[in-house]
């Protein structure tokens, strides 16, 4: 559960990071 977490953490900040280079939203 600890990983899954970890793992979904790294998606969001991924996902995030990439939005905001892209400047959407």
């Amino acid at each position: 559960m600890e990983f899954e977490q970890a793992a979904f953490n790294a998606f969001t900040t991924t996902i995030g990071s990439y939005v905001h280079i892209q400047g959407c939203c």
